[in-house]
């Protein structure tokens, strides 16, 4: 399932604590919505491929499809894969086309060797933050 928005989702999750309390938990879902969908119509199209053309000839960060906080080939490559071979979502880690626990699994892999990939919150650093957002985005059904 494709995870899109224009505005970010609040989930409300409830959290059971120790002893058996609950509490409720306010949850902000990505609002990226499908990554190089550009025109957010839901689908990679030409006019998606002419746009990150246009923020890459700008040097704009919005062409910076693979987190590492450069704009150069490699936004290119990932934007011909993303329009030949399907789109992801940030929730859809591993761009398989549902949000499961394979995801979860390709977020690790990338954390824990450091891929810009796993650098979910944008902020050109992977660090426990990322790991932190993804969890909590993982864990409260964003995306599914």
């Amino acid at each position: 399932m494709k995870f899109r928005s224009l505005l970010p989702v609040t989930l409300i999750a409830s959290l059971f604590l120790s002893g058996g309390a609950a509490a409720l938990v306010a949850v902000t879902c990505p609002s990226e919505g499908i990554i190089g969908d550009y025109n957010n119509n839901g689908a990679i199209d030409y006019s998606d491929l002419a746009a990150h053309s246009y923020y890459y000839g700008q040097g704009s960060m919005r062409a910076d499809l693979n987190r590492d906080c450069q704009i150069n080939i490699a936004d290119i490559s990932v934007m011909y894969d993303l329009y030949y071979n399907g789109s992801g979502t940030l929730m859809d880690f591993n761009r398989d086309g549902t949000v499961d626990i394979g995801d979860w699994i390709s977020f690790n892999d990338a954390y824990f060797v450091g891929s810009s990939f796993a650098n979910v919150n944008g902020d050109c650093t992977v660090d426990i933050a990322d790991f932190s957002v993804y969890s909590e985005w993982f864990t409260n059904g964003c995306g599914q």
